[in-house]
């Protein structure tokens, strides 16, 4: 009695075993498809460079720039992180920026440590 006992438990446990690695093997080979939908997703959120002829008429103001335009984004948060991409505008933007970073440096120093003669 106890033999048949043992033998059913081994049974259910290598039953219960090899169900455990179906389903383990279910989701290990899930998880590229999901991978991929998750980066599809991310990449639906990010912007990529257009060419001129798919731009706004209002956007086409240089007609020799013809690849690398920033897309016509909707809202100020896009524009912002459009900043940290490259496209046409890119040397534009952060000459600006630097230059508007060390004016106000200079200006905060002179207000600041003023100098004396």
């Amino acid at each position: 009695m106890q033999n048949a006992l043992d033998s059913t438990l081994d049974s259910m446990a290598a039953s219960l075993q090899h169900l455990y690695e179906d389903v383990a093997a279910k989701e290990l080979l899930a998880m590229p498809g999901k991978a991929l939908d998750k980066a599809e997703e991310i990449a639906r959120r990010v912007w990529i460079a257009v060419h001129h002829q798919h731009l706004p008429g209002w956007l086409r103001d240089n007609d020799f720039l013809l690849h690398g335009h920033r897309p016509q984004l909707h809202s100020f948060t896009e524009c912002f992180r459009s900043i940290f991409r490259i496209h046409t505008e890119t040397g534009n933007i952060w000459t600006h920026l630097i230059g508007q970073f060390w004016h106000f440096t200079v200006r905060a120093e002179m207000a600041f440590f003023p100098v004396h003669d």
